[in-house]
């Protein structure tokens, strides 16, 4: 190990190589995670994170994966070192996905691993993945419509699930005599635990090559610099109270609209953000636990105030967060939390909204939320289960138009492959396309919606799926117009077609069709001051139909 001489004066090249060597550890991590997962969802959806901490739990650096796990898996990882901060051990690995005990929602199974460079604990690694199933109430656990954390499945508070590197035999047939696939699950926690072990041979070579007081240095000063910087950012913004919100359709049993209210006001070098003003917790599955709360709230503040901080400690810092107990952005045991992906969404375009007014090129207008679907099939003696991710239009900016057919902010997701689905599962898919017409009219449109279409093609299933806006679009900003709501149809045409609420399980049989419809982006700026030639650039290339530029920006097709 290198001489630590000298390290108070570390240099910046020093410094920048130490930092860039650990973010790109957790780079790796989720590259060597991705390629050993067993599920759909993990390996071709790509829904994962991966981070480094020090021995205490501070983040040192996350991959730039899923920005819902931004800033909120050291609150897992502090649960964890409570539960076990006497008792770590190399090669063990502690898992948690309790929502009440720091995770987000049953499925994100979080794993960390201690490093120990000789027989000093010298940091963690980390990282989190959705699983199919945790068992519970219905096929994917986190359906729209459970009404209380035990219907989302297994919760697992911190628990050492590998010794020395072999999964515990206790942990083991507990956790797969709960769930319904247990071999891929399995599978995806030998995934997770190879990423960790990926992570600690980084973190170790970085320390066997700079010597770990060097090393520690290096984490300190990255930390205070992100700290600082972010404060410096905080303190140009205007003395003043910026608000926003935003609506949820309902809790998918029969409550709402819900209301998400964010106020956004500089103390100082700090920034507060106050939740005061949303609804109370919900009876249904949208309830954000805090710990997913933060997630988007530090996701919404680096996206417009900070974009190039590193993703570390000492960006949470200067952020002091107003949730009240009891609400749906920090709701109370036994509330479940399955959808909270739903409210997430809403906090951020909240908190976009809300610093519209005074930083309007550094946002987005409203955009398509998380909607998602999961079907358990079942076959004979075999059973299945596919998780979807549904992308839609992504709002507009103060620049240009809003993306179509992605997944926006917080998921960032990838589009599940169409062949990939039909491979592992008896479906058919019928219809992947854009949705014309589904972005918010404005000087700048939405992003277009898709409508995405498949047939089960034997057997019989039951449906999940988790979503929201289609009572009402995402929202427009300055003058722009919102984007076209969701849809969700079965059998779509048909005499028994049967349309969906965005919060629903039911049951499929060998030859129905499921549609899903998602949102267009809401636009930004007066429709009337679109360009000309770009209305007519969308009629050219179908992205709008001559009724929706007659009606929206008064072209008619004899015009173009």
């Amino acid at each position: 190990m290198h001489s630590d001489a000298g390290t108070k004066g570390t240099s910046p090249v020093t410094l920048e190589v130490v930092t860039s060597a650990l973010i790109a550890a957790s780079r790796e991590m989720g590259i060597g995670l991705q390629r050993a997962a067993y599920s759909t969802i993990v390996r071709e959806v790509r829904d994962f994170s991966c981070a480094v901490f020090d021995a205490s739990g501070r983040l040192i650096s996350q991959a730039a994966h899923i920005p819902i796990h931004l800033g909120s898996m050291d609150i897992a990882l502090s649960a964890v070192l409570q539960q076990f901060h006497h008792d770590l051990h190399p090669g063990d690995a502690y898992v948690v996905n309790d929502p009440y005990s720091g995770a987000q929602h049953t499925p994100d199974m979080q794993m960390f691993s201690p490093v120990f460079s000789g027989d000093n604990l010298v940091a963690f690694v980390g990282n989190v993945a959705h699983h199919l199933d945790m068992g519970g109430r219905i096929a994917g656990s986190v359906a729209g419509d459970n009404t209380e954390i035990f219907h989302d499945g297994l919760r697992i508070p911190p628990c050492r699930a590998y010794r020395e590197g072999r999964i515990d035999p206790l942990f083991e047939a507990i956790f797969s005599a709960n769930i319904r696939q247990p071999a891929v699950s399995l599978g995806d926690l030998r995934a997770q635990l190879a990423a960790n072990e990926i992570g600690i041979r980084r973190v170790l070579e970085t320390i066997d090559k700079f010597g770990w007081q060097t090393v520690l240095a290096c984490i300190d000063q990255d930390i205070s610099d992100t700290e600082a910087a972010l404060r410096a950012y905080i303190a140009q913004l205007p003395r003043r109270r910026l608000e926003g919100e935003d609506w949820i359709d309902d809790d998918g049993v029969g409550n709402g609209p819900l209301r998400v209210a964010v106020g956004i006001e500089p103390d100082g070098d700090d920034l507060v953000v106050d939740l005061t003003g949303t609804s109370r917790q919900a009876m249904g599955a949208i309830n954000s636990i805090l710990s997913a709360t933060r997630a988007a709230v530090m996701y919404a503040i680096r996206a417009v105030i900070g974009p190039d901080l590193p993703p570390n400690h000492g960006a949470q810092v200067p952020v002091r967060i107003i949730a009240p107990p009891g609400s749906l952005v920090n709701p109370e045991y036994p509330a479940a939390c399955g959808g909270r992906m739903v409210t997430c969404q809403r906090i951020v375009d909240a908190m976009l909204a809300a610093f519209s007014a005074v930083m309007p090129e550094r946002v987005t207008a409203g955009s398509n939320g998380n909607m998602t679907t999961s079907l358990g099939i079942f076959t004979g003696q075999d059973r299945s289960i596919f998780f979807e991710v549904m992308p839609g239009g992504m709002g507009a900016m103060a620049s240009g138009d809003g993306v179509s057919g992605t997944d926006s902010h917080l998921s960032n997701c990838m589009n599940a492959p169409v062949e990939a689905l039909e491979l592992d599962h008896p479906v058919l898919f019928e219809r992947f396309e854009f949705r014309p017409d589904s972005g918010g009219a404005g000087e700048f449109q939405g992003g277009l919606g898709l409508t995405r279409q498949f047939r089960l093609l034997r057997g019989s299933a039951t449906l999940m799926i988790r979503g929201d806006q289609v009572l009402q679009g995402p929202i427009g900003l300055r003058g722009g117009r919102p984007g076209r709501p969701c849809r969700f149809v079965l059998n779509p045409g048909r005499p028994d077609e049967r349309v969906l609420a965005s919060k629903a399980s039911t049951e499929m049989k060998a030859g129905d069709v499921l549609r899903r419809d998602t949102a267009g982006g809401g636009g930004f700026g007066d429709p009337r001051e679109r360009q000309r030639e770009l209305i007519i650039r969308d009629l050219r290339e179908g992205l709008i139909t001559a009724s929706w530029a007659a009606a929206q920006y008064g072209i008619e097709a004899s015009d173009s």
